[in-house]
C-alpha cells in the first residue's frame, strides 16, 4: 500500500512521487505515536530500496484523539493510510469556512 500523487519540490515536478509508511510508532498508555512517510520520485525508485532515492518525508504525531478514532481496536497499515489522508494541514482558520486540505488530498492509493 502506498500513495502516488503530483508532488512539487524546490520547484521541481515530480508527477508520479511515490509515498510509503516506514515507521510507526505508538504509545498506548498515551494513547499518542507517530508516523513517517517517505516520498520516492517513482514507485521504481521506492523498489530499489536505496535511502538515497528518498526525495522527502511527511511526518504525522498522533494525537489521542486521533488515536481514538484510527487505532483504537487494531493499528493497521490500512488505519496508517487513513488517518494521513484525513489529516488536514496546517491550523484551523479562527473563523470563516475551513479550506485547508491533506498533504495527500488527490493521491490515489497504489
Amino acid at each position: 500500500m502506498a500513495f502516488e500523487m503530483e508532488y512539487t519540490l524546490k520547484g521541481f515536478t515530480y508527477p508520479e512521487s511515490y509515498w510509503k509508511a516506514v515507521q510507526r510508532k505508538f504509545d498506548d498508555v498515551t494513547k499518542t505515536g507517530q508516523v513517517v512517510f517517505n516520498g520516492y520520485a517513482t514507485a521504481a525508485a521506492r523498489h530499489q530500496n536505496v535511502l538515497a532515492n528518498v526525495i522527502d518525508q511527511k511526518a504525522y504525531d498522533v494525537t489521542p484523539a486521533q488515536y481514538d478514532e484510527y487505532f483504537a481496536d487494531a493499528i493497521t497499515i490500512g488505519a496508517v493510510y487513513e488517518m494521513a489522508a484525513a489529516t488536514l494541514e496546517g491550523a484551523a482558520p479562527a473563523e470563516g469556512e475551513d479550506t485547508r486540505v491533506s498533504f495527500f488530498d488527490g493521491a490515489v492509493e497504489v
